[in-house]
């Protein structure tokens, strides 16, 4: 019943609401792993944390992205959620609000960097390559140049530049925790020349 009012609320922009019952959620994952189990088996949940990650309230989505790496610490599939919150923008309207998600990716990666084969690492290596494909081919809508540099910087929108610089700090990430997707993905071997040129 707390998962679907504090969905409601989400969808109603009831800041205040949501935060109450966010903080009450990720303390309870606190006291018991069976909580967790029965977030993740609620679809509800999965709504929850959509709506609330790209609430227009800074605090709401810092609370969502705290909820979301405490969830996936003990159910793998809420890093699934995440990155479907990625892979789902294809209009171009990313923007700073996807800080929180790239927050809380790279947190469970880190997380589970003993155990990665947890984490569905290649869906996000392939998230994170046809992103960086996208910005360097300018479909996007960027300068087709990856550099932030002179007279190109002024080119990228600062909200693009937020998105951008989320999915090389997880590119970065996935390769030092877990590099195989990465390295047998669409870049392939030629991810770290690509990304030196462009």
């Amino acid at each position: 019943q707390l998962v679907a009012a504090a969905s409601n609320a989400a969808a109603l922009s009831e800041s205040k609401t949501v935060e109450n019952a966010l903080a009450t959620i990720t303390d309870l994952l606190g006291s018991s792993a069976a909580v967790a189990s029965q977030l993740t088996s609620d679809p509800k949940s999965k709504v929850l944390l959509a709506t609330s990650l790209h609430s227009g309230s800074n605090k709401v989505r810092a609370m969502s992205g705290k909820f979301a790496v405490e969830l996936g610490r003990s159910q793998p599939i809420a890093f699934s959620w995440l990155l479907d919150e990625l892979e789902g923008d294809t209009t171009g309207s990313e923007d700073a609000k996807c800080k929180e998600v790239f927050t809380a990716v790279k947190a469970l990666m880190l997380s589970f960097k003993d155990t990665p084969q947890l984490l569905d690492l290649t869906k996000l290596a392939q998230l994170i390559s046809g992103k960086l494909i996208a910005y360097m081919s300018g479909n996007n809508g960027s300068t087709g140049n990856l550099a932030t540099g002179g007279e190109e910087e002024e080119e990228v929108g600062e909200e693009e530049s937020h998105a951008l610089l989320g999915y090389l700090d997880l590119c970065a990430t996935l390769l030092q925790v877990h590099p195989k997707p990465m390295l047998l993905g669409q870049l392939g071997s030629e991810l770290v020349t690509l990304l030196l040129n462009q």
